[in-house]
C-alpha cells in the first residue's frame, strides 16, 4: 500500500501505530499516588464533591473522567484507555496541522518517540492530557484559519470566521481543565502573524470563541451545582501561592524555580544542538561553490561528526530532556521556512505556556506535551538533514527500547515480563504489576476492607490516594492527597472539617518507581526521600489531630497503622 502526504491510510497506520505503543503501559503497572488522586476525583464529582474540592483546579477533566468511570464501574482500565485516546487524537490533530508534503515519516517518529517516552509519565486519563488535547486542537484549528485568504469569497470568510470562534472557544473551555490554562488566552498573539487584513476583527472573533467556551464550562459547573466549590479552589491556590516554597508543591516560588531549572536544564541541552547545526551550516558555506570530490568528503566527513556528536548530545540526556531541546530547537530555526512559520509559532507557544503553574515544569506533563512542537521539528530536520534526523531518531528509539525492557512503567520499575501480579479489586481488573507489589498493596486494602465500609471517610496519610478509590472509601477534608498541602494548611482543614472516620498512616515511600521500606522515621516525616510531600511539620500535624480527637489504633503492621476516631470518656462525676 502506498502511503502519501495526503492519504487518510497513512493517518490510519500512524494512529495504529500510537495505540499500540501505549498498550503495554495501559495493561501494565500500578502506583498509589498520581492515578489514585485522579480516580478518587472521578469517584466522587457526582456524589461527594465536596470531598475533593481540592482537585476542583481541574473541574473538566473531573467531569470527563466521572462520566467515564460512571459507566465502567470505576475502571482504572477504562480510565487509561481513555488517556490512550487522547493521544490517539493529537495523533490526528498533528497530522492536520503538518500539512506539508511527505509528512508521513514526520509524524510517524513523532508518534513513537512520544509514546515511548510517555511510558514514564501517567496514563490514566487526568488534566494533563486534556489539557493538551484541547490546546492543540484550538492552535490546529486556528492555523488553518490563519491559512485562508482575508480576501477570499464570502463562504471562505464564514469558514474562516467559524474556525477561530472554534479554535476561541477550545481555549476557553479548557481553563477549567486546570486553571492556570487562562493563559492560553495569549494564543490570539497569533493571530497577526500572517499580516492579515482583517487581524482586528479575526482577533475579537477568536476572543469571542474564548468567552463562549468558558461560558460553557461554566454554565456545567452551574448546572451540577459544582460553583462554590470551584470558587472556593480558585481561592485556595491563591492562598497556596502566597505558601512558601519550602512548605508546598504549589507555592508561587517553587513553581518559578521549577520553570527555571527545567528550562535552564533544557536550554543547555538546545545550545549544544544549535551549534552543532550552525557547524553544519559553516560546512555548507564553506564547500558550496566547490564541486570537487575533497569538497565532498569534507560535507561526508563532517555530517558524519556532527551526527555522531548530536547523538552523544541527545543520549547524555534524560528522555524529556533530550526530546525537547530537539523540538524546540528545531521548532525555532522552522519560524524561517514559509509553510511551517504559524504552527511552529504555534506550537513554541503552546510549549511554553502550558507548563507555567506545574510543580515540575514541563517534566510534569511528559513528552504528550511535545506532540506539536517535535512534528514541526522532525518535519523541518528532515527538509535540512534527513540522514541526521533518523540516525538521531533511531538511536533516541534505541535508548527508549532499552529502557522500557529493563524497566516498568510510571512509579513502577518492575519489568513486563515480571508483571504477573494482580490488586485485589474489580476496579484495577485487566492491570497487572509485580507479585510483591501487588501483596503488598492487598495486604493494605484487605486490612481496610475488615474495618471500613464503602461511603466511610478515610485520610490516608502517606501519599496513596489509591486506597480509597480500591476500598471505595470517601477521602476526608477535601483532599484526597494531603501531603500537597502546606503544614498549615493541612492544620487549618483538619481543624475546620469534619474528622474522618478512619485515618491510616503509612510508614513507607510511595512517590517514585520503587515503594520503600517501612520505618517509623518515614512515619514521623524524619526519613524525607519524597521532599516537600512528606515533612516532619506535616508529620507532628497529623499526630497532634490523632492524639487531639482520640483515634486509637485498630489494625497495624510495619507498613501502617490504621486508626479509628472514638470519643473521649466521661469526665467523673464529682
Amino acid at each position: 500500500m502506498k502511503l502519501r502526504s495526503d492519504s487518510g491510510s497513512g493517518l490510519g497506520v500512524i494512529a495504529a501505530v500510537t495505540a499500540l505503543m501505549q498498550l503495554p503501559a495501559v495493561l501494565c503497572g500500578f502506583e498509589l499516588c498520581d492515578s489514585g488522586f485522579y480516580m478518587t476525583f472521578y469517584d466522587n464529582i457526582f456524589t461527594h464533591p465536596e470531598a475533593t474540592g481540592y482537585n476542583f483546579m481541574y473541574y473538566l477533566s473531573g467531569l470527563a473522567g466521572g462520566a467515564v468511570a460512571a459507566m465502567t464501574g470505576g475502571s482504572i482500565l477504562a480510565l487509561r484507555l481513555a488517556g490512550a485516546l487522547c493521544n490517539v487524537l493529537c495523533t490526528c490533530l498533528v497530522w492536520n496541522l503538518i500539512r506539508v508534503p511527505r509528512r508521513f515519516i514526520a509524524v510517524l517518529i513523532t508518534s513513537l518517540l512520544v509514546t515511548a517516552g510517555a511510558w514514564g509519565s501517567p496514563l490514566t486519563f487526568y488534566n494533563d492530557l486534556l489539557t493538551i488535547l484541547l490546546a492543540l486542537m484550538s492552535l490546529t484549528l486556528l492555523a488553518k484559519a490563519l491559512s485562508h485568504d482575508s480576501r477570499e469569497e464570502r463562504s471562505t470568510r464564514r469558514r474562516t470566521a467559524a474556525l477561530l470562534l472554534l479554535s476561541g472557544a477550545a481555549a476557553g473551555i479548557n481553563t477549567l481543565t486546570r486553571i492556570p490554562n487562562v493563559l492560553e488566552i495569549f494564543f490570539v498573539i497569533l493571530i497577526p502573524l500572517p499580516a492579515r487584513r482583517d487581524t482586528a476583527r479575526s482577533s475579537l472573533a477568536w476572543l469571542g470563541g474564548w468567552m463562549a467556551g468558558l461560558s460553557a464550562g461554566l454554565l456545567a459547573a452551574a448546572a451540577c451545582g459544582h460553583l462554590p466549590l470551584l470558587a472556593d479552589t480558585i481561592r485556595d491556590l491563591l492562598d497556596t501561592a502566597a505558601t512558601p516554597g519550602a512548605e508546598s508543591t504549589h507555592g508561587l516560588s517553587s513553581l518559578v524555580d521549577a520553570q527555571i531549572s527545567s528550562w535552564v536544564s533544557i536550554g543547555k541541552t538546545a545550545l549544544k544542538l544549535i551549534l552543532l547545526y550552525a557547524a553544519w551550516l559553516l560546512t555548507l558555506r564553506a564547500t558550496a561553490k566547490s564541486a570537487t570530490r575533497l569538497a565532498a568528503a569534507i560535507r561526508l566527513t563532517a555530517g558524519a561528526a556532527l551526527t555522531a556528536a548530536a547523538i552523544w548530545v541527545l543520549l547524555r540526556a534524560d528522555i524529556m530532556t533530550a526530546l525537547t531541546a530537539t523540538a524546540v530547537t528545531g521548532a525555532a530555526l522552522a519560524l524561517r521556512c514559509r509553510d511551517l512559520r504559524i504552527p511552529a509559532a504555534a506550537m513554541l507557544l503552546m510549549t511554553f505556556i502550558l507548563p507555567l503553574g506545574s510543580d515540575n515544569g514541563i517534566y510534569n506533563a511528559g513528552t504528550p506535551i511535545l506532540w506539536g512542537t517535535l512534528a514541526v521539528a522532525v518535519t523541518f530536520y528532515r527538509q535540512t538533514a534527513k540522514g541526521a534526523t533518523l540516525l538521531c531518531a533511531v538511536a533516541l528509539l534505541a535508548t527508549c527500547a532499552a529502557s522500557l525492557a529493563a524497566g516498568g512503567t510510571y512509579f513502577d520499575d518492575t519489568p513486563m515480563s515480571r508483571m504477573t501480579g494482580r490488586i485485589d479489586s474489580p476496579t484495577a481488573a485487566g492491570i497487572r504489576t509485580s507479585p510483591a507489589r501487588a501483596a503488598r498493596i492487598n495486604a493494605l486494602t484487605d486490612s481496610l476492607r475488615r474495618h471500613t465500609s464503602p461511603g466511610d471517610t478515610l485520610l490516608v496519610y502517606g501519599s496513596a490516594p489509591m486506597l480509597n478509590h480500591l476500598t471505595a472509601t470517601v477521602p476526608a477534608i477535601g483532599c484526597s492527597w494531603p501531603e500537597l498541602l502546606s503544614a498549615a494548611q493541612l492544620e487549618r482543614r483538619l481543624d475546620t472539617r469534619s474528622a474522618p472516620q478512619y485515618i491510616m498512616v503509612l510508614r513507607f515511600k510511595t512517590l517514585g518507581a520503587t515503594l520503600g521500606t517501612p520505618s517509623q522515621d518515614f512515619a514521623l516525616g524524619h526519613d524525607t526521600p519524597q521532599g516537600r510531600f512528606h515533612t516532619p511539620a506535616k508529620s507532628a500535624v497529623m499526630a497532634r489531630y490523632i492524639e487531639k480527637k482520640h483515634y486509637r489504633a485498630v489494625s497495624e503492621n510495619a507498613d501502617y497503622t490504621l486508626y479509628i476516631r472514638t470519643r473521649p470518656a466521661p469526665a467523673p462525676a464529682r
